[in-house]
């Protein structure tokens, strides 16, 4: 993920590890950083799902 109109940014993750036989999950947001002053702007998110073992 790359905004050419805003160079700088982040990605924030929340993860859920799930139970034993379901789903672990990863939530990822990417924000751009707008200006001195540091406002927060969403430029992308998407979830990757994975089965959990064990």
């Amino acid at each position: 993920m790359r905004n050419a109109a805003h160079p700088y940014g982040f990605a924030a993750f929340t993860v859920d590890p799930g139970h034993p036989g379901g789903q672990t999950t990863m939530a990822v947001t990417y924000y751009d950083v707008l200006g001195s002053g540091g406002e927060l702007s969403e430029f992308e998110s998407f979830t990757l799902k994975r089965l959990r073992r064990g």
